[in-house]
C-alpha cells in the first residue's frame, strides 16, 4: 500500500511511503522493484520530512488524529446550523461505513452553488479544498489545522448568498472499469494519434490521460475505450467549472478535443 505523507502530514510534497502488509510479500523482490524506478539522488530533504512525521506518529499520531477528527466535527456542527442538508455526516452515508470527519464534505448543490463556485468563493477567503465537482466540495483537515482555521472555513460558506437549491437530474459518474482495448505501452509505442471533436470521439480508443482537476482522478486513461457516457459526463464537468473559473484549452476554453489512435495506421 502506497501512502502518501504529504495529504495531512508534515511532509513536503511527493513524500510518500510504501507498507508491506503481509509475510506473504518477498521484501527482496519489492525492493527490487522498486530499484527500477526510483533514483540514486532522492530529494534528501522531503526523507528528512518522512523521517519526522515517522516519529511524531509514534509520540503523538493518535493525539493529533483525534485533534483534526474533532477539528472537522467542530466543523460539520457550525455548518448543520447553517444548512443541515448541505453537510455530509455519520449519519447520511449507508451503514456499516465509517465517516471520517477530517475530510469536510459540503453539499454544496443544496445551498444554491456548484462546487467549482464555492472553490473559487473560498479562494478569495485565501482557503484552498482538495476535491470540487458540481455538486459539491471536500475540504481535507491535516495535522496542522487548528480553530481559527476551522472558523474561518465556516465564515467563507456562510457568506454565501442562500439560493434556490440545484438539482442536478441528468448528473452522474460514469461505470468503471472502462473496455480495455490496449495497453498503455501499445498506445504510446505503436500507433500513430489523432484529435477528434469530442462530440464525434465515441468509439474511438484514447490515446491520452484526461482527469478532471481536482480530484485529478483519471476518467479516461490510454487503451480505453470512449463511451457516450464518458463524453456526456466531461462536456457536464467542463462545462461547469469553465463557466466559474473561464479557463481551458483552445480559444473557446472549452475541452473541444480527445486525442486518440488510428488503428489502420500502425507505425513501423
Amino acid at each position: 500500500v502506497i501512502h502518501s505523507f504529504h495529504k495531512i502530514f508534515p511532509t513536503f510534497s511527493q513524500g510518500s511511503i510504501l507498507h508491506i502488509c503481509s509475510d506473504r510479500v518477498d521484501t527482496s523482490k519489492v525492493e527490487k522493484a522498486i530499484s527500477i524506478l526510483t533514483t540514486t539522488s532522492p530529494f534528501y530533504p522531503m526523507l528528512l520530512t518522512i523521517s519526522y512525521t515517522q516519529d511524531l506518529l509514534k509520540r503523538k499520531g493518535k493525539e493529533l488524529t483525534h485533534k483534526m477528527m474533532n477539528l472537522g466535527k467542530k466543523a460539520q456542527e457550525e455548518l448543520m446550523k447553517f444548512n443541515q442538508e448541505s453537510v455530509l455526516t455519520q449519519d447520511t452515508i449507508p451503514k456499516n461505513y465509517f465517516f471520517d470527519t477530517s475530510k469536510i464534505t459540503v453539499l454544496t448543490n443544496c445551498l444554491g452553488y456548484t462546487g467549482f463556485a464555492v472553490q473559487k468563493t473560498l479562494k478569495k477567503f485565501g482557503i484552498g479544498i482538495d476535491c470540487a465537482n458540481p455538486l459539491g466540495i471536500i475540504a481535507p483537515l491535516g495535522f496542522g489545522n487548528t480553530k481559527e482555521d476551522i472558523k474561518a472555513f465556516v465564515k467563507a460558506i456562510k457568506s454565501l448568498q442562500p439560493r434556490k437549491p440545484i438539482k442536478f437530474n441528468n448528473f452522474y459518474f460514469p461505470a468503471t472499469p472502462m473496455e480495455i482495448v490496449l495497453s498503455p505501452r501499445e498506445v504510446f509505442t505503436k500507433y500513430k494519434k489523432k484529435k477528434v471533436p469530442i462530440d464525434e470521439s465515441v468509439g474511438y480508443i484514447c490515446a491520452e490521460t484526461i482527469a478532471p482537476y481536482p480530484p485529478g482522478i483519471p476518467v479516461l486513461l490510454p487503451g480505453e475505450r470512449i463511451t457516450e457516457e464518458v463524453v456526456r459526463y466531461l462536456k457536464f464537468i467542463d462545462n461547469s467549472k469553465w463557466k466559474v473559473f473561464k479557463y481551458g484549452k483552445i480559444q473557446t476554453n472549452k475541452l473541444e478535443f480527445i486525442r486518440v489512435i488510428d488503428i489502420s495506421k500502425e507505425e513501423s
